[in-house]
């Protein structure tokens, strides 16, 4: 058999050829390129600019909240200085009441400086308003922000309102009629509420309210946990009970003394109970006895009793009188003490430098001088 031979001439196949771009698709992908760089810096300039007004909107927010706080030290004279007119808070008022930092200007990113004002709108309520001044171009909406709280902006549209999310607030006619010039379209505007009934009435204040004495009073008991009252001036109470007590002056109707009583003078219209006292100056009381006044040492300059107890004796050490013990009855198992005058005197023993009474029943006297005995 023969094999059919392959010619080894070469086959006449088409060459194909290699070209660039024509001019007509070089231009288009140079068109596609500039439109897709000039999307890209588009959309950089729209997130730099959402991210200046996000942090402008939280400088508003802190702005505003600052106000309140500032607002809220004398809310009663703020209530009254407001009525008629916006009135503005200045940036050295917020650093000098340390609500503010020197370092932290109000001035946000997008250049706009932040105002703060307020206004009485209602006879029991402030609101507040930051307010970024001046118009800004291109003005826009604040977005919904989590850790922002009431943000807003006037509309060229609606340049009597404040709009934004969850802010639908009709500008009144009181503040469009004071209002200052940076309340203009385009500004951003963040708000806060202050009332009397929610920020002022339920607390307790430190200084008195001329007019409102139920602000400084407390419808609770105070449990200081062990801890120091200082610097009480006059005490003024129905019943005081205490371990240890060293004061100036008391004014009670009842004192319950459960340790040590100390003071110059007490003074009671009711009863004084307690396990020892010692008083430089007097005791004035309605009666001083055991179950009223029980003492194992009693110490006084002057001692003006109806009726003088002591469940031990009253001598020196125990009772110590300098001046004079003036009762209707004094009734002790033992008295010892340089003047005593007295309707009744009942003792088992006493010793006294002059002894003047009515009528003593006595088991030993011992006596320099006795008049009626």
């Amino acid at each position: 058999m023969f094999r059919r031979q392959r010619s080894k001439e070469p086959r006449n196949h088409p060459k194909r050829t290699r070209r660039g771009l024509s001019l007509i698709e070089a231009v288009l992908v140079s068109l596609l390129a500039v439109i897709a760089v000039d999307q890209i810096v588009e959309m950089l300039n729209r997130e730099l600019v959402r991210k200046a007004a996000r942090e402008e909107y939280r400088l508003l927010d802190d702005a505003a909240a600052a106000g309140a706080a500032f607002l809220e030290r004398d809310l009663f004279g703020n209530l009254a200085t407001a009525r008629d007119s916006a009135r503005q808070i200045t940036l050295s008022q917020l650093t000098g009441a340390g609500l503010w930092s020197p370092a932290k200007p109000l001035v946000s990113r997008r250049k706009r400086d932040i105002e703060i004002w307020y206004l009485s709108v209602e006879t029991d309520s402030i609101l507040v308003f930051a307010v970024a001044a001046t118009a800004v171009s291109p003005p826009s909406l604040p977005e919904a922000d989590a850790a922002t709280d009431a943000i807003g902006w006037i509309s060229p549209l609606q340049p009597e309102k404040i709009t934004g999310p969850g802010v639908d607030y009709a500008i009144s006619p009181l503040l469009l009629s004071s209002a200052p010039d940076s309340f203009v379209p385009g500004a951003a505007v963040a708000l806060r509420h202050l009332s009397l009934e929610r920020d002022a009435l339920p607390y307790l204040y430190r200084t008195g309210i001329a007019g409102r004495e139920d602000l400084n009073t407390m419808a609770t008991d105070l449990i200081m946990g062990g801890n120091d009252i200082i610097g009480v001036g006059n005490l003024a109470t129905s019943t005081l009970v205490a371990g240890t007590a060293n004061i100036d002056q008391i004014t009670a109707s009842q004192v319950d003394v459960t340790g040590q009583l100390t003071a110059q003078t007490v003074t009671s219209t009711g009863e004084i109970t307690a396990d020892s006292g010692s008083f430089t100056s007097s005791i004035t009381a309605a009666t001083v006895a055991t179950g009223t006044l029980t003492t194992s040492q009693l110490t006084a300059t002057d001692a003006d009793v109806t009726t003088l107890r002591a469940t031990d004796h009253i001598v020196a050490g125990s009772m110590t009188v300098s001046g004079a013990v003036t009762a209707e009855r004094i009734d002790t198992p033992r008295l010892e003490t340089d003047t005593i005058a007295a309707g009744t005197v009942a003792a088992g023993q006493t010793t006294a430098t002059n002894l003047s009474v009515d009528a003593a029943t006595i088991r030993s006297l011992y006596v320099n001088s006795c008049t009626g005995c």
